[in-house]
């Protein structure tokens, strides 16, 4: 089963209403901040086979709640509940990622509550408003994330049994510091491999590098990764190597 992980905004007019403020609009011009009176969402679809052939899907959303942050309450306003961090965090509204986080193991729930869901794998596609360590470090079993990641991200290989901490101490997790994505792109070393998938109404060919097993500090030192870099598609006689994606599966 695929789902598809994602926010959206939803513009508002009366600036009483609950959940409304002031946010960055994704559709503004990319030399300008645009900044429109909206509520945020959070929002899973399921994709869903089409045919006739070619294979493709189409999203089906089953899932939208307001995920728009309230102000922080003051500590100095009403005697602490508990003390420490503990009581600060308890305080503290969810954020985006968290509710991404929560949502994920209640869809996880529902499918294993099926006959036979139990067995069936859950690919979930976001960006990187969900990549980062509140969603990969809570991500529930069986479920398989793919999402974006800095071209800069410092990742690491595994630790070889020379490097392993065989006596006291905690247990490493890290071992030597590898390129990062940009520069496993620019490397003429590692060949280039031509899938084909559909997109934007047709099948195309992509060139792909895949990169595994990598660890990085944002999903723990227990999850392995697997880097997989795609070469965007050439835009009439422009050469496609400007950039790159970089997508870790969990």
């Amino acid at each position: 089963m695929v789902a598809l992980l994602d926010d959206t905004l939803i513009r508002k007019r009366g600036h009483r209403i609950a959940g409304t403020s002031w946010r960055r609009d994704p559709l503004g011009p990319h030399f300008a901040d645009n900044f429109i009176w909206a509520s945020r969402f959070l929002q899973i679809s399921l994709a869903l086979p089409e045919h006739p052939p070619p294979p493709r899907v189409r999203p089906v959303p089953f899932l939208l709640i307001c995920s728009t942050p309230l102000r922080r309450a003051n500590p100095r306003a009403a005697p602490m509940s508990s003390s420490g961090k503990a009581g600060v965090r308890s305080r503290l509204r969810p954020t985006i990622s968290r509710r991404g986080a929560e949502r994920l193991t209640h869809l996880r729930q529902a499918i294993d509550e099926f006959p036979g869901g139990a067995t069936r794998p859950l690919l979930v596609c976001a960006d990187a408003t969900f990549t980062n360590r509140t969603v990969l470090r809570d991500l529930p079993p069986r479920t398989t994330l793919i999402g974006r990641i800095r071209k800069d991200a410092r990742l690491y290989a595994l630790p070889t049994p020379a490097e392993e901490n065989h006596g006291r101490g905690r247990h490493r997790c890290y071992g030597q510091l590898r390129p990062t994505p940009e520069q496993w792109r620019r490397d003429e070393s590692i060949p280039w491999t031509t899938v084909q998938a559909f997109a934007a109404g047709n099948v195309h060919d992509f060139d792909i590098k895949f990169i595994t097993p990598l660890r990085w500090k944002h999903a723990g030192g227990e999850r392995q990764l697997s880097l997989l870099i795609v070469r965007p598609m050439p835009t009439g006689s422009e050469k496609a190597s400007t950039s790159a994606i970089a997508i870790p599966l969990i």
